[in-house]
């Protein structure tokens, strides 16, 4: 009698709100804060499920066995693999673009369409799509003419005090005569010779300008690979 008289206490204790039910023991409004409590539970449980399988791939990137292969073991394995060469390539590209804005200069997309329009027409020529060359790097257009906008800038920059003169165009062509097509003459290739020859003087000047630059630059190193 004690128990269940204790137990009438506490169900009078907690329902004070309105008139208990007969059968329950419990008000109406203590039964309508349980329902709403339970409807609160269960929004909570099915949008946390939502964003969880929304989210699945950003963690898991696959399974074996259903024992999960997380983003987390790709991206430390790639960095033991690829981080310094990466790394590398980011420092290089931030001091290039750091020079580029010292010195003002600048690359217009016209420029930059240019260049991809010369790239689609040797590819023509050889019956070659741009866009399925891409494809097969896992590449877009747009990570192309990002490069490109890196390789101008650079030719500006390090073009500024090279020259070709008609001397070293003119003995390239006799040298490499064979390469070119039959009955033409240096006058119809100087302007190709003189391309050719500017692009491996900037080359080879590449290298050592950006040693110089790195060497005159502040890069502090936080994480070794």
């Amino acid at each position: 009698m004690a128990r269940g008289k204790n137990k009438n206490i506490l169900k009078n204790i907690f329902c004070f709100k309105g008139k208990k039910s007969t059968k329950t023991g419990f008000c109406d409004y203590c039964k309508s804060a349980i329902r709403g409590k339970n409807l609160y539970l269960l929004i909570f449980v099915v949008v946390f499920l939502g964003i969880f399988v929304f989210l699945r791939n950003w963690f898991i990137v696959a399974t074996v066995n259903y024992q999960p292969i997380t983003r987390f073991t790709i991206d430390r394995e790639l960095e033991k693999q690829l981080g310094e060469q990466i790394l590398d390539t980011q420092i290089t590209e931030i001091l290039i673009h750091q020079e580029a804005k010292r010195k003002n200069i600048k690359v217009t997309n016209e420029e930059i369409q240019e260049k991809v329009k010369e790239i689609e027409d040797q590819l023509a020529a050889q019956s070659q799509d741009l866009d399925n060359i891409l494809a097969t790097q896992k590449q877009t257009r747009k990570d192309l003419e990002k490069d490109l906008r890196n390789q101008i800038i650079v030719e500006k920059l390090v073009s500024e005090d090279i020259e070709v003169t008609d001397e070293e165009i003119g003995e390239f062509f006799e040298k490499n005569k064979s390469f070119f097509e039959e009955n033409t003459t240096l006058e119809d290739n100087k302007e190709n010779v003189k391309e050719i020859l500017l692009q491996e003087k900037m080359g080879n000047k590449f290298q050592s300008w950006l040693d110089d630059l790195k060497k005159n630059a502040k890069i502090n190193h936080f994480v070794t690979f």
